[in-house]
Order: C-alpha cells, then sequence, then structure tokens
C-alpha cells in the first residue's frame, strides 16, 4: 500500500530535484553564516554558495546565479570559474572549480546578483542599483554574466597597441604593457563609452552624422557582433566591421568608465572617428581558440537565505520571473545563438536554432526505488552522471529495505569537504565509494590565485587582466 501510494505521488507531483527546492529555485540555507560573511568578497561569497548548493545538487550545470533574499549584501559580480580560452584577452588557464566544490566539473561561470529585494519585481525594469543607472534587472544579469569573456581585448594598428576601446580608470598598478600611454591594467573590463560598443558591457551606440558630429545613446542592449565573437558564438568572418570604432574627443579618459545613459536619452559629442578592424584585433590578442563554443547552457537559480528565514512565496516568484527571464532574454540578445535551460533537473532542450538535450538526472539523491541505476556517460554536457556511483549523497532513501551502515573508514581526507568523519552518522548504501577529492580552499588557504585578494573588488587596485574585471563600482 505504501509503495502504491508513492507511485501515486510521484505520478502527480513529480520531484525534479531535491526536497529544498521550490520549483526550479534552489533554496540554501547560511546556518551557519560562512556564506553571508564574505559578502563584500564577490569570489569567496559564490564559493561558498556553490559548496553549500553542490551538497545536495549534482553536477549538471555550466552556470550559476546566487541572489540572497536580505537587504544588502555587497555589490553584484560576475565571476569565470573555469576558462580556457585563448584570443579574447585572457590567455591563462583559470581553473577554481575545486574551490567551488566542483574539482573537475562542468561549472564555467558564477554571478552574485546580490540581494534579490533591491532588484526591480520586474526584471524590466531599470534596476536602480545607484541613482541614474540604466540596465534593466535582466540586463544586468546579462552584464555580469558577460564577465565570463568580455572585455579584455586590445587591438594594435600599424604596430601601435590601443586600449582605448576599454573604460580607464587608473589605480598606479604598473601592471601589464605600456598602451595608449598607460598600462593595460589600468583600463577595466568594460567597454569605453566612446566605443561603439553597442553592447551590455557598457560603452554607447554611436551614430556618424557627418562633419566631425556623433550622436551617442544607449537603448535595450543585448551582445554586439564582437561581444558574440569573444563568447565563441559568432565566428571571425561574422562580425559587421563597420560597428567597429571609437570616437576620440581628444581627451579619451575623462567619462571613459562611466556608466551609459539612461535608456531612451542621446547627446551630441564631437570628434573624430577612428575604425579598426576584426584583424587588428587578431594582431593583439591572436586568434580565438576554440573558435566556437557549445550554444546551449545549464544554468541553476539559486536563492541564499539566513537561518531559520525561508524565502518567502512571493520571494520565489520573484525570482522565478528572473529564471524565466533568462531563458528569453539571453536568447534575444545573443541574436538566437544561444539558449539557456534554467530547470534544476536539466529537462530543457533550448531553442530552434540552438537546440540542448536533457540531462539525465541519477536518482541516487532522493532514491525512489531499492536500487540505483547507475547511468552511463552519453554526452560530456548532456548527461550528469559519470558512470560511478555517488559521493555527494547524503540523505537517507525513502523507502524501507534500504540498510543504513556505519560510516566508511577515513581515509586522511575530509569528506568531499562537506562533512567531517565524525559527523557522518549514517549512509546510504549507494554511497559505497570514498570520496578521495582534495580538501577544500578556504579563503584563507587559498593563496594561489593571484586574484583572489582578500579586499571586495570595488577596490579596482585588484583587477587584472585575468580578474572577471566587473567592480561594478559604476564610476562616472
Amino acid at each position: 500500500m505504501n509503495r502504491l501510494i508513492l507511485l501515486c505521488l510521484l505520478i502527480f507531483f513529480p520531484v525534479y530535484v531535491y526536497a529544498q527546492d521550490v520549483g526550479d529555485i534552489a533554496l540554501v540555507e547560511d546556518t551557519d553564516g560562512s556564506i553571508a560573511k564574505y559578502a563584500q568578497l564577490p569570489d569567496f561569497y559564490l564559493a561558498a554558495a556553490a559548496k553549500a548548493f553542490y551538497k545536495t545538487h549534482q553536477d549538471i550545470y555550466d552556470d550559476i546565479f546566487v541572489f540572497h533574499n536580505t537587504t544588502g549584501g555587497g555589490i553584484q559580480q560576475g565571476w569565470p570559474v573555469y576558462l580556457d580560452v585563448k584570443g579574447i584577452g585572457r590567455d591563462l588557464l583559470r581553473d577554481q572549480r575545486a574551490r567551488f566544490g566542483v574539482p573537475n566539473g562542468k561549472l564555467r561561470m558564477a554571478v552574485k546578483m546580490g540581494s534579490l529585494p533591491t532588484l526591480p519585481e520586474n526584471p524590466d525594469d531599470r534596476a536602480q542599483i545607484v541613482p541614474g543607472y540604466p540596465l534593466t534587472g535582466a540586463e544586468l544579469m546579462g552584464h555580469e554574466y558577460g564577465h565570463q569573456y568580455l572585455a579584455s581585448i586590445t587591438y594594435r594598428q600599424n604596430g601601435v597597441l590601443h586600449c582605448w576601446i576599454r573604460g580607464m580608470e587608473s589605480t598606479g598598478s604598473s601592471t601589464g604593457d605600456l598602451c595608449d600611454g598607460y598600462y593595460t591594467g589600468d583600463f577595466n573590463q568594460h567597454w569605453s563609452y566612446y566605443f561603439n560598443s553597442r553592447s551590455v558591457m557598457y560603452g554607447s551606440f554611436i551614430k556618424d552624422l557627418g562633419n566631425g558630429s556623433f550622436e551617442f545613446s544607449y537603448p535595450a542592449v543585448g551582445y554586439s557582433d564582437l561581444d558574440q565573437y569573444l563568447m565563441g558564438l559568432r565566428k571571425m568572418s561574422e562580425v559587421d566591421q563597420s560597428q567597429l570604432f571609437l570616437v576620440d574627443t581628444g581627451d579619451m579618459i575623462t567619462g571613459s568608465a562611466a556608466i551609459p545613459p539612461a535608456h531612451g536619452s542621446s547627446s551630441i559629442v564631437k570628434g573624430k572617428k577612428i575604425s579598426f578592424t576584426m584583424d587588428d584585433i587578431i594582431s593583439a590578442n591572436g586568434v580565438r581558440n576554440p573558435e566556437l563554443e557549445p550554444c546551449h547552457r545549464k544554468v541553476a537559480f539559486i536563492l541564499v537565505y539566513p537561518k531559520g528565514q525561508m524565502p518567502t512565496q512571493s520571494q520565489i516568484s520573484k525570482l522565478d520571473k528572473y529564471r524565466k527571464r533568462w531563458e528569453t532574454w539571453y536568447a534575444w540578445a545573443t541574436n538566437d545563438r544561444a539558449s539557456a535551460d534554467t530547470t534544476l533537473d536539466g529537462r530543457g532542450t533550448g531553442t530552434p536554432t540552438c537546440p540542448g538535450q536533457p540531462v539525465s538526472i541519477d536518482a541516487g539523491y532522493n532514491d525512489i526505488s531499492t536500487e540505483d541505476t547507475i547511468l552511463p556517460d552519453i554526452l560530456a554536457d548532456t548527461t550528469a552522471d559519470t558512470g560511478t556511483t555517488d559521493v555527494t549523497d547524503t540523505f537517507q532513501d525513502i523507502t524501507t529495505t534500504d540498510e543504513v551502515i556505519s560510516d566508511i573508514p577515513d581515509t586522511g581526507t575530509t569528506d568531499a569537504g562537506y562533512e567531517t568523519m565524525a559527523e557522518d552518522i549514517t549512509v546510504p548504501k549507494d554511497s559505497n565509494i570514498i570520496d578521495t577529492e582534495s580538501t577544500d580552499i578556504t579563503a584563507e588557504e587559498d593563496t594561489d590565485i593571484p586574484e583572489d585578494v582578500k579586499k571586495p573588488k570595488s577596490d579596482l587596485s585588484s583587477l587584472s587582466d585575468d580578474s572577471s574585471g566587473c567592480g561594478c563600482t559604476l564610476l562616472n
């Protein structure tokens, strides 16, 4: 009888992922404040939230967006977790997956979206995180997400290296090569106000009016042709090179790092048009390698909450609007060259122009039968199971026929970074493999990656060509 009731429940109310999730929103309780304490250090915050999330979720996601349900909590920040791409201005291999709880995993990008109550109820309304900020809630997600690949390039013309396409905010760090009279480290990773960027990564939409006059505006924005090339969504030959120009006003420093004006406004600027080509970009940065990236991404939306302060239904509903909007906005912003699946079980199949495969979820977390089915690898980017038994399963199976065994012997390595041996009271029968991953790197131990400085990213001295580059201090 119990099995019959259970079967009926599963038919009419399928549990796609985990009990602590609501629909396709993952809820993560910050039980001891170990996530919130890093609110001003976005990379540490994201790493702590990710490790808590992966205790109960499989490694099937390319990207994660992390929000919290309280006010305050620092700036928004996009943080590349794994990046092995040449030709985009960041040639060093970046691999921080161990910090984020998924050594050798699928995770590529983490985005800290900060306080959910601070964001507009409608993701298409302006996110007034500072006075006059032009981006909508959806565009703000796209901006932070864009820091995975953008905007770090330079260009070389007639043998001279140029950086004016990026915002300049000198920190006196003297890092990198000399470029337009400054060091490359003095230029941030946003497009310059004087560049015809046509991008959510700041800059401007510039119309040449002739006779040295230009109209600067900033309508609803996505990712430009150049952006999409750098993101691996468009080949070099597919970039409209007529878009590649900036306007030299005689002062390329003042205001270059400014946030754009509000959508719908415009101004007339006098200056000289400076054009460049994709060949000039290749000359400075090399050819993008790999040329193209998989267009379909699996994405998780995570809501962190303090101990005992469960999110309200209205907060969950609000975040679900942002989740759904990301799917439609991302497709639009990439001219339908990319798609995002934001379902927690990875059941989405993308779009007609960028199809994706649903993920096969192993039942090892919340088992509904007496035995786990071990799934073979089908494709690296379409299945969650790696062909081994689960090592992150911390739940007892819900059937009564499973045996509970005592803790497995410790091998001297912290168990997956989740629990110590003393806390491992019971282990489901399907967790019969000892995890031998290295001990989790904590904020205090993580000293081998230069950009992981123990200060907020709003301190611009922490930014480098290999950092995420946002900082998002929104300098005027």
